[in-house]
């Protein structure tokens, strides 16, 4: 984003140029809603000597802008996939993820939990029935009796669960907020950190991209001058 006062002509093909395009940014494909800054980019700076013409200019939301600063498109593009693969191999990231995964099986589990809770309190009432108003004999009986054991056992074990799982969401679920909000606050310092180096890792790599492509230009020429 290479700051300078634009010509009332330049001002004119930037104002139309958002009127006719959608407000969506080139760079990370976000809609930009009506609250936030839309800004027109140049793919080629205008400190690079890119012009202010429709065919150099694409919509950007402002932290986009601001982040391509005076990169080329191409330089850009390689800055941020290597931004991203910083930050995807950030161990402490997987660490959080981790954290947040253990949260939602905890969640995941409880609710587990309640059902099978609510599914033995059917078993038991309907056990009760049985006993209350069936005719059975004393085999029959002991049967009966030793399914409902089973059943008020089991219900108690799942009691205990309940409380313990209770006790680790309070706990956990207290913290989560400050982990999703330490995982944005860590993407931003992981983007942030060695931007000269990564611009530069942008500028390398665009440069030898272009010069193997001079090469090819080079070599298919002298192909055809041989077959001459």
């Amino acid at each position: 984003m290479c700051e300078r006062t634009y010509t009332s002509a330049e001002q004119t093909i930037i104002r139309n140029f958002k009127l006719n395009n959608p407000h969506v940014c080139t760079y990370c494909g976000k809609h930009i809603s009506d609250k936030e800054i839309i800004t027109v980019d140049h793919k080629i700076p205008v400190c690079k000597g890119g012009l202010t013409v429709p065919k150099n200019l694409v919509i950007a939301c402002k932290p986009c802008n601001c982040d391509k600063d005076d990169m080329n498109v191409e330089e850009y593009m390689i800055y941020k996939q290597k931004q991203e693969e910083m930050f995807d191999n950030y161990e402490v990231n997987h660490v959080i993820d981790e954290l947040i995964t253990i949260h939602n099986n905890i969640i995941k589990r409880a609710n587990e939990v309640d059902n099978e809770c609510v599914s033995i309190d059917k078993e038991i009432v309907t056990l009760q029935q049985d006993i209350m108003w069936s005719k059975f004999n004393a085999c029959e009986g002991y049967l009966l009796n030793k399914k409902m054991s089973e059943l008020l056992l089991r219900k108690e074990e799942l009691r205990v669960l309940k409380i313990g799982f209770v006790h680790l969401h309070t706990q956990l679920g207290q913290h989560k907020k400050n982990i999703i909000d330490t995982k944005a606050r860590i993407q931003i310092e992981v983007k942030s950190a060695n931007r000269m180096y990564l611009k530069r890792y942008a500028y390398e790599n665009c440069k030898k991209s272009n010069k193997s492509k001079v090469i090819k230009v080079e070599q298919l020429v002298q192909i055809s001058q041989v077959a001459r």
